[in-house]
């Protein structure tokens, strides 16, 4: 993914006999790793984190949405798995992987769909 510094420090040491160590060079590989860890690791650290809470908290009768974006509430919860009722009507269940599920929907959002 990134090079971390330590083995830029490393790289620096195996090639000082060819020109001399440069401390901007290294402060500079610092604060690009530094930019990399606040704007893209600790961000999708924290939605990952976010989801799997979010998986972990499904109930019966949550009503969700999948990444597919069918809206369904939740009948059974199992370790991978979810069945959703999509349909009162016709009375139609459907089996998503958990993965599969993108978000729970409050109840004035669920009415709207």
């Amino acid at each position: 993914m990134s090079i971390s510094p330590i083995s830029t420090l490393l790289l620096l040491i195996a090639q000082e006999g060819k020109k001399p160590l440069d401390l901007t060079f290294i402060f500079m590989m610092f604060g690009i790793f530094i930019f990399f860890y606040v704007l893209i690791i600790r961000p999708a650290k924290k939605e990952q984190q976010e989801k799997e809470e979010m998986m972990g908290g499904l109930k019966k009768n949550d009503t969700v949405i999948t990444s597919s974006g069918i809206y369904g509430v939740v009948t059974h919860v199992g370790d991978n798995d979810v069945v959703l009722r999509i349909d009162d009507t016709n009375k139609v269940k459907v089996r998503f992987v958990k993965a599969a599920i993108a978000r729970v929907v409050g109840p004035e959002e669920a009415k709207k769909s």
